[in-house]
C-alpha cells in the first residue's frame, strides 16, 4: 500500500497533488476506489488498485512499460524480491481479467518480457 500512503502523505501535508489520474481512456482514482476503463466503470482496491495507479503514473510520465522489479519493489515495499514479483504476478492476472484489455500482453497471453504496461492509445492518437 506504499503508494497510496504517498499520496495520503502529501494530502496530510498540504502538497496534494490531483489523486485522480487521467488518461486517454483511463481514469484511475484510487481515493473512490474506482477505475473508468474506455468508459466502463470498475471498483478496485488493494493491491490491484495499487498495482494500477503505480502504472497511471508512469504511464502519465510516458513510460509504456514499467519494470517488473521496480514495479514490485513499489508495492510491495518491505518484501524479498521473489515475493514481491510473486504477489505482483499474481495481483497483475487478477487486474487483467477483471478489467480486459487494460494490461499490455503478448499475443499469447503471456506479459510482454519481464515488464508491466497499459494498453492506451499513443500519445499522437490521443491527440487526434
Amino acid at each position: 500500500m506504499w503508494v497510496m500512503e504517498q499520496e495520503i502523505g502529501r494530502r496530510r501535508t498540504g502538497k496534494a497533488e490531483p489523486s485522480a489520474i487521467r488518461l486517454p481512456e483511463l481514469e484511475v482514482d484510487p481515493a473512490a476506489s474506482r477505475v473508468v476503463w474506455q468508459g466502463r466503470a470498475y471498483v478496485l482496491s488493494g493491491r490491484r488498485m495499487e498495482i494500477l495507479y503505480a502504472l497511471a503514473q508512469e504511464a502519465a510520465k510516458g513510460k509504456r512499460r514499467v519494470g517488473r522489479d521496480y514495479l514490485a519493489h513499489r508495492v510491495f515495499v518491505g518484501f524479498d524480491t521473489v515475493s514481491a514479483v510473486e504477489n505482483l504476478r499474481t495481483y497483475a492476472c487478477y487486474l487483467g481479467k477483471e478489467i480486459p484489455g487494460l494490461m499490455l500482453t503478448c499475443s499469447d497471453g503471456k506479459r510482454i518480457g519481464l515488464g508491466y504496461g497499459l494498453n492506451l492509445p499513443a500519445v499522437e492518437e490521443a491527440v487526434a
